[in-house]
């Protein structure tokens, strides 16, 4: 039986290539009506190709076991485009509506689907957008402490950038548009944790508790409502091929080999222009966007998350022409079309999709610990490992790897760090916030709810904390004060102090914490490079909610003083010692595989661990 439904699927899905378009909305009903309903070869018929692998792989049990919540599937009840690639359905089931937010090809076809709140988002009036931009920018005033920082460092005026996009409402936004429009606001601004978000809909049970910090701040009702947008919006991608090109040393390269129109191109290809225009000036009208910077040269640069040249207002018309310098000197130009098929040819594996991981090397005995992710309930795992790796055997370094950790809770690398290091050991942090009521309330409700919870509240409590002028920061005027946190270093498994290196590369929030701690203790040394994007400790974002359009918007109140001399110093973007790598060299880094066993790729090829062994060999 499964041989056979296998068997109309593919021969569905070879007939179904060489159909005629369909309309998404008309493809969208069929597929959520044939899944539903058990219809194979009405699922392969309204499918992708991606979709299909989902529909009947691995994907579809968890699909199936998520719809029987909702009871039995009882017909469409309305749907709706979102645009080009999604369509909004809604169905009728035996315990519940439900809407599914359908993402389709460009034929029309079913890529997948997810699940939608069961709400409607209505449409604002002009004077309720302007009514929100408005608050918004009154509660970043009186929160976000980096208005002087981005003028004097990025040269980021933020009231003025607010107020440029401000003008930009016309009335006539739908509420993803408009979603947009104040994402795309608060980008330009480079806060720090400064976005519309959904967090506060996914905390677990366990941590319910945790909206108690934001009442007043946030309404109840606005979380479904944020959920319902973010979930439109979220993914969504400009159509077309990605080069695969990242920044280094002031430049843009190709970092895999890739096949277009028939010829394979090589990595490390240097991008010399795009129709004619210098990379720098093509970016030029996509500054709000680029997201990184290059504090050497102080300029913003492209992530490579999304391909900066979909975004500009040339891509779909045309194809763009691009010319490149190959690593041999030669030059190559090439068009490339919206629909073009471009094929990379880059490793399955990269050094920072290492899992997490305790390795003993024992050659240069080495306590090797890979973090990708500051996750709570990773505690237990780490715990367990190091007292096992690290039993009867010398030790003279230890590792901690949190290349492109995107952060989480400072619990995780603070109880690593209490299993590794003997003896009494402490770091201060200076925090600096903006002084008003609305913050002194938020620091009362973070505090109390951490006390209520019995979790460790690594702050000071409100009143310590004191008015002072930053001379650095033209003399602006926080709330600052200056906690310590104190180990006893009584729980460590080592018998004396060793080495502990910790790899930073491409990293945020808490993994940024992690390094800023570094620099303050003598035995822990940062190795990496510079970070692009502004770490240094904080603390719980700041969320409120928008009156009218209800999205919930997040900010890091906390300015990181500690050690700080000058503006660019609160971003502690710098690592104690860098990597140096010329830009060949970082194309081979972004092609190495580590493979399923890191150990002989740590020992002989990664540069952050050569460097490393360095200077463990100088010491």
């Amino acid at each position: 039986m499964k041989r056979a439904v296998i068997s109309i699927l593919l021969g569905v899905l070879v007939s179904a290539a060489f159909c005629a378009p369909i309309p998404a909305e008309r493809a969208a009903e069929a597929l959520l009506t044939a899944f539903f309903t058990g219809d194979e070869a009405g699922v392969a018929r309204n499918s992708s190709p991606q979709g299909l692998r989902k529909f009947s792989g691995h994907d579809r049990e968890e699909l199936i076991r998520e719809a029987a919540r909702f009871g039995v599937f009882r017909g469409i009840l309305s749907s709706r485009e979102l645009g080009e690639d999604r369509v909004e359905v809604r169905c009728r089931f035996s315990a519940h509506p439900v809407r599914f937010l359908v993402s389709c090809a460009p034929d029309g076809r079913v890529n997948g689907f997810a699940v939608l709140p069961d709400i409607d988002i209505p449409r604002l009036t002009r004077a309720q957008m302007l009514a929100d931009f408005d608050y918004l920018t009154a509660m970043l005033e009186k929160i976000c402490p980096l208005f002087t920082v981005n003028r004097k460092v990025y040269d980021v005026d933020i009231p003025g950038t607010l107020a440029a996009y401000r003008s930009r409402i016309t009335g006539g936004e739908s509420p993803e548009a408009f979603y947009r429009l104040i994402q795309d606001a608060l980008q330009a601004c480079r806060g720090n944790h400064l976005w519309v978000t959904a967090a506060l809909t996914e905390l677990p049970p366990a941590l319910h508790d945790f909206l108690s910090v934001y009442r007043g701040f946030v309404d109840p009702a606005a979380l479904e409502t944020t959920a319902a947008v973010t979930i439109r919006e979220g993914g969504r991608r400009p159509a077309g091929p990605d080069l695969g090109l990242i920044y280094c040393e002031g430049a843009y390269y190709t970092k895999f080999d890739f096949t277009l129109h028939g010829v394979t191109y090589p990595r490390g290809m240097k991008l010399l222009s795009i129709d004619g225009i210098s990379p720098e000036l093509f970016l030029a009208e996509q500054n709000d966007h680029l997201d990184n910077f290059d504090a050497a040269r102080k300029t913003f640069y492209d992530s490579g998350e999304i391909p900066f040249y979909t975004r500009s207002g040339r891509w779909g018309k045309m194809p763009l022409v691009f010319r490149f310098e190959r690593p041999d000197g030669a030059t190559v130009t090439f068009p490339l079309a919206s629909g073009d098929k471009l094929i990379w040819k880059g490793p399955l594996r990269q050094p920072w999709h290492i899992p997490r991981l305790v390795e003993y090397l024992p050659g240069p005995e080495i306590l090797y610990i890979r973090i990708p992710a500051m996750r709570e309930e990773d505690i237990p795992f780490y715990r367990t490992q190091i007292l096992e790796k690290s039993r009867n055997r010398k030790i003279r370094a230890v590792v901690l790897d949190v290349r492109n950790n995107p952060g989480g809770s400072d619990a995780v690398w603070n109880e690593i760090l209490a299993l590794l290091i003997p003896g009494p050991w402490s770091y201060s942090t200076t925090f600096a916030l903006k002084d008003s009521p609305e913050m002194r309330r938020f620091l009362q409700q973070h505090r109390e709810f951490y006390r209520r919870n019995r979790r460790s509240y690594d702050m000071p409590g409100l009143n310590e904390f004191r008015q002072v002028a930053v001379p650095y920061l033209d003399n602006e005027k926080f709330l600052a004060a200056t906690f310590t946190k104190r180990q006893p270093g009584d729980r460590a498994v080592l018998p004396e102090r060793v080495p502990v290196y910790v790899i930073a590369h491409n990293i945020y929030s808490s993994a940024g914490n992690l390094t800023a701690v570094a620099k303050q203790l003598d035995f822990v040394t940062s190795v990496g490079l510079d970070n692009p994007k502004s770490l240094g400790r904080g603390i719980d974002p700041f969320f409120f909610s928008l009156p009218n359009s209800k999205l919930v918007v997040s900010v890091e109140p906390a300015l990181d003083l500690t050690g700080c001399r000058r503006a660019a110093d609160t971003l502690h973007t710098g690592v104690e010692q860098k990597v140096d790598l010329t830009p060949a060299e970082y194309v081979e880094y972004w092609n190495s595989n580590p493979g399923r066993n890191p150990v002989p790729y740590l020992l002989h090829r990664d540069p952050f661990m050569q460097k490393i062994l360095q200077l463990q060999h100088n010491r």
